[in-house]
């Protein structure tokens, strides 16, 4: 069952009363019965919503069956990182990271140039670097190649500008240090929609990655854990199972997705519409 606050109706009944107010001239309702015709009509539109996200979690259950849908369950991961700071969500994406290959982190992150790459990543949290006497401090660290190095800086709203130059910063302290001539790859993993490959940073947004994260359950097979010849069933279950909770902490209290009906259903439907990895341009 999926519980959503009824804040469509406020916000609806809000819209109307501003343009009311903005328009003394705006017609209004002279009966009951034309404001049982409004509210009818809003009430239309709350099925077809409640019927696309009924759907849309069906077929979400079905794909992620046996462990299910992680927003048609009542978790706890979510409610204990309600008021977490960014550190936390930091530590579970690097443990979820840490669960795969290079080329797993490659499709989940959108970054195919690591495509081809079978190893198995080993993430680093909040890395201390320093360049010209000034310090600061690398939310994720991953050595993803011989030749490649990936800079995460995590945050649970947008990012702005801000955090774009302090990861620019920190490719800098990395490519002039002890990191020269590697390949630095900074990114921003944000709550903003707008997301792709800037000139110096790649942005990710919290949405396409938890969409991806689900694809990447849906493809896990024991063997594949860690790079592991073999891995009992339960542990690989376990795995993929801890991966939904973080999925579901993060679209729970970072993108509010338990809020609207209609929102569930849009992000559910782009995720069942195709199991092949979302990529940004």
């Amino acid at each position: 069952m999926v519980y959503v606050f009824p804040t469509r109706q406020f916000e609806a009944w809000s819209i109307w009363g501003a343009a009311l107010r903005r328009n003394a001239a705006a017609p209004v309702a002279k009966s009951l019965c034309e404001f049982w015709k409004l509210a009818d009509a809003g009430r239309s539109l709350q099925r077809i919503d409640r019927d696309r996200c009924h759907k849309a979690i069906q077929c979400s259950n079905a794909i992620l069956a046996p462990l299910g849908e992680p927003l048609d369950q009542c978790t706890g991961l979510s409610r204990w990182l309600a008021d977490a700071r960014e550190e936390a969500y930091s530590d579970w994406l690097a443990w979820v990271f840490a669960q795969m290959t290079i080329s797993e982190l490659a499709g989940v992150l959108g970054i195919p140039e690591l495509r081809s790459y079978p190893d198995a990543v080993i993430p680093q949290r909040e890395v201390w670097v320093s360049y010209n006497g000034e310090w600061g401090r690398i939310d994720i660290l991953a050595r993803v190649s011989n030749h490649t190095l990936l800079v995460i800086e995590v945050k649970k709203a947008t990012g702005g500008e801000a955090a774009r130059e302090q990861l620019l910063r920190y490719a800098t302290y990395l490519e002039e240090g002890e990191f020269a001539g590697l390949n630095i790859i900074p990114m921003l993993l944000s709550s903003d929609v707008q997301s792709g490959d800037g000139s110096a940073v790649r942005y990710r947004d919290h949405a396409t990655v938890c969409r991806n994260l689900r694809r990447f359950v849906t493809r896990q097979r024991p063997q594949r854990i860690k790079g592991c010849q073999s891995v009992p069933e339960g542990l690989a279950s376990l795995q993929a199972a801890t991966v939904l909770l973080v999925v579901d902490a993060i679209e729970t209290n970072l993108l509010n997705l338990r809020g609207t009906e209609r929102a569930i259903a849009d992000h559910l439907e782009e995720f069942t519409k195709s199991n092949d990895y979302e990529c940004w341009s």
